[in-house]
């Protein structure tokens, strides 16, 4: 059963998350976030780092970046890039010895892992004690998917494992922040980067984002290990 998942795994990444969704419109508030709670001059891991280009912009502000990546293609789009990617499975044991990294990215990444608690532990191993993690992820109470609710329609979610985008969880604000605090990790800024304002993505508002982070598209979030205060 776990090699059928694994080649499936592999299959739908693949086909799924190579060169896609950085080139969506609606993507470019959420990479300035990114840069800016990334920082500069860094040692960083992009777990999940598809092809590259997001790695690619976070290499412009003096960042070394490393990767993680499952599928081939992508591997090798980003290799291009100058990024040095592994290829490893994000639900397996992380190939870095402890304390390797200033700060470890994980962009659409957590909804698709299946052992979620050893995957925050991993993380936690591989930051320096003054580390942190930056993390991306769908909102569940973004406001299209309340008003799909509110209709009687499913918002956005998976049914099958690999289906649509291959989701197995799905997270609010609250939900997000307990599952890292039980997992030694505590957010220091929470911020969402659009509200969507029609189906397609491609009209939307950053302003209400800012102004009511809890109704955007995404969860962004900076987190550090609890010890730690900033």
């Amino acid at each position: 059963m776990l090699e059928r998942i694994e080649r499936k795994k592999m299959d739908f990444c693949t086909a799924t998350y190579v060169d896609e969704y950085v080139r969506t419109p609606n993507y470019g508030p959420r990479l300035k976030m990114i840069i800016e709670m990334v920082g500069k001059n860094k040692t960083v891991l992009d777990i999940g780092c598809f092809d590259g280009s997001v790695a690619l912009v976070l290499m412009q502000n003096s960042n070394v970046l490393f990767g993680m990546e499952l599928s081939k293609q992508a591997i090798r789009s980003a290799s291009k890039k100058g990024v040095q990617v592994v290829l490893t499975d994000a639900d397996e044991g992380f190939p870095f010895s402890d304390h390797s990294f200033d700060a470890v990215f994980a962009g659409e990444i957590i909804e698709h892992v299946i052992d979620v608690d050893y995957w925050l532990q991993e993380i936690t191993r591989i930051l320096k004690p003054d580390g942190e993690v930056v993390l991306t992820t769908p909102n569940l109470a973004s406001l299209g998917r309340r008003f799909l609710l509110l209709f009687g329609r499913d918002p956005l979610t998976n049914q099958s494992l690999f289906s649509g985008a291959g989701h197995i969880r799905y997270f609010v604000k609250q939900t997000l922040t307990d599952l890292l605090a039980q997992n030694n990790l505590k957010i220091v800024e929470f911020r969402s980067d659009v509200v969507n304002l029609n189906d397609k993505g491609n009209i939307f508002s950053t302003k209400l984002a800012r102004w009511f982070p809890n109704l955007g598209r995404g969860l962004v979030v900076k987190a550090v290990p609890q010890t730690v205060q900033h």
